[in-house]
């Protein structure tokens, strides 16, 4: 039975719906710190303690921080768990929803992921407005790119059974503690972004188009 995960008092139908409300939150609340007098903080506490390796930490925890994404300039998701050094260590919301400590087959899809992040973002700067209703692009509307027909883990998985290279075990984690490949597996993380630019028919959509797409995502 799939999970319906409750977070901080609030009930969700889906991960997907809890990823969905804690971008949301993220994007609302913007640049900030949270501490224990902050009426979000039982959530992101509640959050963060979803993924079991987390548990081990607790007693440390002081505060949350919100910042602006390092490679995605114009997203604020960037959060940040604060120790009782006042030390910030960057951790993954969307891992903490998903409630699992992930394998090597969790951390090659992620890393496959974080390698066409380029092809995203030249689809949002080519674009000018949403593929499914036509709405204009606009600065004060959260707009989103994603794969139309052909989803990723369609490709992930048909790259997998056709590839002939060694399959990464270790792998890097960057600036969004996102797992991405090693400098000695570039010919494997060239060889997945090419296969997904040929695979791949990605499309721009605006909130409420990839909201409702999103609902509708049967897995």
């Amino acid at each position: 039975m799939r999970e319906k995960p409750n977070v901080g008092g609030i009930q969700f139908k889906t991960k997907k719906e809890l990823k969905e409300y804690t971008k949301n939150l993220l994007h609302t609340k913007g640049i900030c710190r949270i501490d224990k007098t902050d009426k979000d903080y039982e959530f992101f506490y509640n959050l963060y303690l979803r993924k079991p390796l987390h548990k081990k930490y607790i007693s440390s925890i002081i505060g949350f921080e919100i910042n602006q994404n390092p490679i995605h300039k114009d997203k604020i998701d960037n959060l940040s768990v604060i120790d009782i050094n006042n030390k910030k260590y960057i951790i993954s919301w969307n891992d903490c929803c998903d409630g699992l400590d992930k394998n090597n087959g969790d951390k090659l899809r992620e890393a496959c992921r974080t390698s066409i992040h380029y092809q995203i973002k030249e689809t949002w700067c080519n674009s000018t407005k949403c593929f499914t209703c036509g709405k204009i692009k606009t600065d004060e509307e959260k707009f989103e790119v994603d794969h139309y027909t052909n989803e990723f883990c369609k490709i992930y998985n048909k790259f997998i059974k056709q590839n002939k290279l060694k399959i990464p075990s270790d792998f890097d984690s960057n600036s969004t503690s996102q797992y991405s490949f090693k400098y000695e597996n570039t010919d494997f993380q060239k060889s997945f972004e090419e296969f997904h630019k040929n695979e791949a028919d990605l499309e721009l959509l605006c909130y409420d188009c990839h909201r409702i797409k999103s609902n509708n995502f049967k897995f």
